[in-house]
């Protein structure tokens, strides 16, 4: 979402719809992949208002669109701001930190579902 929608930082309504098309596209395929991979369903919004197949509702990109608002205006540049206040040394052990771990919990999640 990042990555996509801070170019469009200056135009706050652009950002909230890029966030919600963003996540609903992202949430669908992911549940959809899901689905078709290992035959399970993670989540459901079957009944919810607006909802595509379960996988999708309103109540979802709405949730995801407010949260990429908060990402682009308020996280991201703190965080830029505190980066920036690092040594590049300190930036390379957070960074891989969080990356290990990362892989270590999609791996964990990957042995769990098959």
């Amino acid at each position: 979402m990042l990555i996509v929608l801070i170019k469009f930082r200056n135009w706050p309504p652009v950002v909230f719809v890029g966030g919600m098309i963003l996540t609903g596209i992202l949430e669908w395929g992911t549940g959809t992949f899901i689905m078709e991979v290992w035959h399970k369903r993670m989540w459901n919004y079957t009944g919810l208002f607006m909802n595509i197949e379960g996988y999708v509702c309103l109540r979802s990109v709405l949730t995801f669109a407010i949260g990429g608002v908060f990402l682009i205006y308020l996280i991201e540049p703190f965080l830029m701001k505190k980066i920036g206040a690092m040594k590049n040394r300190t930036v390379h052990i957070v960074t891989g930190t969080f990356f290990a771990l990362m892989a270590v919990d999609l791996i964990h999640h990957i042995i769990i579902t098959i």
